[in-house]
């Protein structure tokens, strides 16, 4: 599978209590409960994939994030949107998505 590349990466808070409790199945599941949990969709920030003239085309993204437990998914008009996965950062992201 070749990286997917200008693809929109979502950074949204993790409303579960606890790490194990399950992952939202979809974004429609993760926005009823990100509402109920702040009152709002959960959204922290947004990136895109391989931006601007990138010599290496490789999903990468990278951009400043508060630390805390987040969860993370990509979505793409073409292909639709990826599972959720937990992040736990102390500083920053940076990760490749295929």
């Amino acid at each position: 599978m070749n990286p997917a590349s200008h693809i929109s990466v979502f950074v949204v808070n993790d409303y579960r209590e606890k790490q194990g409790d399950p992952l939202p199945a979809s974004w429609a599941e993760y926005r009823m409960a990100a509402l109920e949990a702040y009152g709002n969709s959960g959204f922290v920030t947004q990136f895109q994939s391989d931006v601007g003239i990138n010599r290496s085309i490789d999903g990468s993204f990278k951009g400043p994030v508060p630390p805390g437990r987040y969860l993370v998914f990509a979505h793409a008009s073409d292909r639709g949107s990826s599972a959720f996965s937990l992040l736990k950062l102390p500083l920053m992201v940076l990760q490749t998505w295929l």
